[in-house]
């Protein structure tokens, strides 16, 4: 009976790290999705002619800050409505 318990104890820890690695993987994928399209986003506005840029707002200059910006307002949304968990 003994053995029985430490053996599921035992798959229980493994168990345990299994899911903080699946939810570690999860995570990492998605900063990558988001990554790459935040990256598409960037090359989709510098294909833009300076007036289109102009009329939505954004100088040439300002892209790159402009999409990272954007994230990081959409990320601190997320947390606030409970999304995303705030990395430390």
């Amino acid at each position: 009976m003994l053995h029985f318990l430490v053996d599921h104890a035992d798959n229980s820890h493994h168990a345990v790290r299994a899911n903080r690695l699946v939810g570690w993987l999860q995570s990492g994928w998605r900063e990558y999705l988001l990554r790459r399209r935040l990256k598409a986003t960037v090359y989709t506005l510098q294909g833009l002619d300076d007036r289109t840029l102009s009329d939505i707002g954004i100088d040439r200059s300002e892209i790159e800050s402009v999409v990272a910006s954007k994230r990081d307002e959409r990320r601190q949304r997320m947390i606030a409505f409970g999304g995303l968990t705030p990395r430390g």
